[in-house]
């Protein structure tokens, strides 16, 4: 047995070791997408590069809460001027969510709009990304598009990336189906943030309104098609966010000091029954 054993071993070894040279060399072989991506001037090579394995965008919709706040709302609040507001901003209202009304309802109305659009089933659907800094519940709100839609074939899950948010969930939707992992992917970007604005700061609440918009994203052999997405670029910078942030400010509760009912927890012994 123990030479059968060292013989499978040594060739499982091979055969991975093969595999890794032949993918490092192909990979050596062509120029990296990203420097392409810097150096090209023209759209059909950007096509070519960057998408090999194609994605369309085929379906959109959008929805936004009746309610909303015009700047002339805000001249009561705080000091400003709609002048003031359109000249840096370009915004004149930003809806904001009314009493009952929630994050997940938007984005639910939002993805059965670019379904209809796109012509595609919710049953067909892969994955579910919802790109929000807000949802209803802490655990997410994703998985509720999901199941209110009617997706259950889909995977669903929340991504956090604040303004970008929108963006990366689409470039993760891209990845997704460029690996072949899924064909069909249902992108959500939506916020509430009218739920954290301090409406007394005239230097954020004139900024920040509520609603959520929805894209279908398949996949398609033909990149030269409407709708494809051309690449991507990305990058981030941590050193901004002293400039913009939304830290918790609530008090902890330690949970070794307080127990259900404000009894003191006191470590114990496992016992099994």
């Amino acid at each position: 047995m123990k030479p059968c054993v060292a013989t499978r071993e040594a060739m499982l070894k091979t055969s991975h070791r093969q595999l890794a040279t032949s993918f490092f060399q192909a990979r050596s072989a062509a120029p990296p997408p990203r420097a392409l991506w810097r150096s090209s001037s023209s759209a059909q090579q950007l096509r070519a590069v960057q998408c090999s394995a194609a994605e369309m965008l085929v379906g959109v919709g959008s929805s936004v809460p009746e309610t909303y706040l015009t700047n002339h709302d805000l001249e009561r609040l705080v000091a400003t001027s709609d002048e003031w507001i359109v000249t840096r901003t370009g915004i004149r209202k930003r809806h904001v969510l009314g009493k009952g009304e929630t994050l997940a309802q938007h984005g639910i109305a939002s993805a059965k709009r670019a379904l209809e659009m796109a012509g595609i089933a919710a049953e067909d659907v892969d994955l579910v990304l919802f790109a929000t800094s807000s949802p209803d519940d802490v655990f997410g709100s994703a998985c509720q598009v999901q199941a209110a839609i009617g997706a259950r074939h889909a995977v669903a899950f929340d991504l956090t990336a604040a303004c970008s948010g929108f963006v990366v969930a689409l470039v993760t939707a891209a990845q997704y189906i460029r690996a072949g992992t899924f064909r069909t992917v249902l992108v959500v970007g939506g916020d509430a943030l009218s739920r954290f604005v301090d409406w007394r700061d005239r230097g954020t609440c004139i900024l920040f309104g509520d609603g959520c918009g929805a894209v279908v994203v398949t996949a398609n052999p033909d990149p030269e098609a409407q709708g494809a997405i051309l690449g991507m670029e990305m990058g981030s910078d941590g050193e901004g966010n002293k400039h913009l942030h939304c830290t918790f400010a609530g008090e902890v509760l330690g949970l070794l000091k307080v127990a259900r009912f404000g009894e003191p927890i006191r470590k114990r012994r496992c016992r099994s029954r």
